[in-house]
Formats: C-alpha cells, structure tokens, sequence
C-alpha cells in the first residue's frame, strides 16, 4: 500500500513524501495512525544531522510516538484488527531511511513492540505514553525513595513527564526552568517549581538546605550538568557514616560529549545514570498511569496540526523563544 510520511530531506529540509508499504508478515502488523507526537529534543537534533551514536543518513523517517488503530495482522499474529495501539513506527519504508520511523500515516510493526491503548486513554494522550514511557525507563534507575529530595531540571516535555514522575514516587521533588511558562505549567500539574535564579546552586540553597539525593537533568544542555553537580548533596567525611550515593540522571540526550566537575561528583558520591530509550513495558506503565488518572499529559500537547505543516511546525519548537512544549500531527 501507499502510505505518507514526513520525511527529513537533508538538514534543515522538511517534506512530505510517499513511499510503499509492505502487507503484514507473520508477527507484524499494520497500524494506521491517528496522532503522531514530536519527541523535540531528538527530532531537532536529527534534523539537523547531529546524533551522539553517528550523524543520521538522510532521507529519513524521524519520530517514535505513533498511536493508531491495527487495519490488518500477519499470520501467527495475535493482535486483532481495530486494536487501538501505540508503537514507536513503522520497520519498512521503500527507498526511505528509519530513525525510529514514527511520523507516518501508517507503519508495519513487530508485534512485541506494539502495546494495546487501554479504555479510557484516547489517541492523543496515548501518542504521548513513550514519552512517558522513556522517563519512567529513567525513573527506574534513579530509584527515589520516599521523602529523598530531587531536583528536576529543565521543563521541556521530557523534562515536564519526569519531574511528574518522580513525584508520584513520594520523593521531595521540586523543579526548575528558565522558562516562566513553563513552570507555570509544572505548578499546575501538582509539581512543586520555581525560575531559576543565579546559578542552579544559588536557586537550591535556599530550597534543599544539604543539598538533592537525585537530580534529573533533562535539559541536553551540557553547561548545566557542571552547574548541575553542586546541587547534590555531599557526603560527610566520616568513615564510620556511609551515608549512601547521590544520582544523576542524565534524562536529556546530547549531540557529543559533556563534562563532569570530578571534585564535585566526588564529593556526593554520584552515580551518574544513562538511560537508553525505553522499552514496551516502560510505555505500558505510562499507560496505565495515565488511564488511571495518576500521570497527566494532555497539557504538554501545544498544538495539534496537520502533517502538510510540518516544516513550520518544527520551525516554531526550534525557535529558543518557543512557547511549545511538544505538539502532535493528527493523520
């Protein structure tokens, strides 16, 4: 079949293209798209040829938040046609290159990597349950007991999704942006945030009197992981007091290399952690997080448009004035 797909030409260079689709085969299944929504930290990373693990070949199919309806199952294939579902895109597109593939009008996709929407969640929040999913992945290794204090930094989608995570912990979070709006936002989703003021130091000094147990940077900024670093709290030079590790969650993704202060990671003991993506179990436990009321995520969608407007659309989230979050494209 024919199926659309928004297409990154060359750097810079946004179009909408055709390309063939492949029927089903056994294990897979064909999914027809409902919303698509904008990871912005990676897709604009990708558009413009950078990525930490080797530039993208272009043309490609950028995105992984695809949510749409199961038109037709390969043979051995369990998922029944009108499965609502969400997966992170399609595995063929003739003559197209695939960075996850997700920002298509339809995709054919390995069963074990579709998971099925639950009553309740429509289409659009369900696009955004692997955003979800990617930081729950993170909230897995950052481990926050209850009542340990996080310091969540950088409120952009990513950013929004794990602060919101990691209080439902019942860890002490409180976050931070340079963004007003932004933090407007996180306040009103139940998360305890301020602007940042000074350094990141100055702006918690007066929040965590000994300093964060977690920080969760999701920012991508390289300079903040410097800053960043002296949020946490220092371990007492006291042998007989373990006092335990500090972490560093290094939610965001980067271009290249950063830079860590050893003086200041020694001195919290921190374990700095990278999560990679997410898994099918991660985004069923944003899922059912948000069929159950728990996680909210239908604020972090700002605008909703049409696939023919894409060019503008990631213009618009590129701009450092942006008052986008994320947004999402309706097939």
């Amino acid at each position: 079949m024919r199926a659309r797909a928004i297409v990154f030409a060359q750097p810079f260079e946004i179009e909408l293209r055709e390309f063939e689709l492949p029927a089903p085969s056994a294990g897979e299944v064909l999914i027809q798209s409902a919303f698509t929504c904008i990871s912005p930290g990676t897709e604009l990373r990708r558009l413009r040829g950078k990525e930490a693990l080797g530039a993208p070949r272009f043309p490609f199919i950028p995105g992984y938040c695809l949510a749409g309806t199961v038109l037709e199952s390969g043979p051995e294939t369990v998922l029944a046609p009108g499965t609502r579902v969400i997966t992170c895109g399609t595995v063929y597109a003739e003559g197209l290159g695939l960075c996850e593939g997700g920002q298509t009008s339809h995709a054919v996709a390995p069963v074990e990597t579709v998971v099925p929407i639950p009553d309740g969640v429509d289409f659009l929040d369900g696009s955004v349950a692997i955003l979800a999913g990617i930081c729950y992945h993170g909230l897995l290794q950052s481990r926050p007991a209850r009542n340990e204090k996080v310091a969540a930094i950088g409120l952009g989608a990513i950013g929004q999704l794990a602060a919101r995570l990691h209080a439902l912990s019942g860890a002490e979070v409180i976050a931070c942006d340079l963004n007003p709006s932004r933090v407007d936002i996180s306040e009103r989703a139940g998360v305890r945030s301020v602007v940042v003021a000074g350094s990141l130091s100055e702006t918690y000094s007066t929040l965590f009197n000994d300093g964060a147990d977690v920080v969760v940077d999701s920012t991508g900024a390289p300079p903040v992981i410097l800053q960043a670093m002296k949020v946490l709290r220092q371990k007492p030079w006291n042998p007989l007091a373990d006092g335990g590790s500090c972490r560093y969650l290094v939610q965001g993704s980067y271009e290249d290399t950063f830079t860590v202060s050893y003086p200041d990671a020694y001195a919290a003991q921190v374990s700095i952690l990278l999560p990679r993506g997410s898994q099918a179990s991660d985004w069923k436990a944003g899922l059912d997080l948000i069929a159950a009321g728990r996680l909210k995520v239908r604020d972090l969608v700002s605008e909703v448009a049409r696939p023919e407007d894409a060019a503008s659309l990631y213009e618009e989230l590129a701009r450092p004035s942006s008052l986008l979050l994320t947004a999402a494209f309706q097939w």
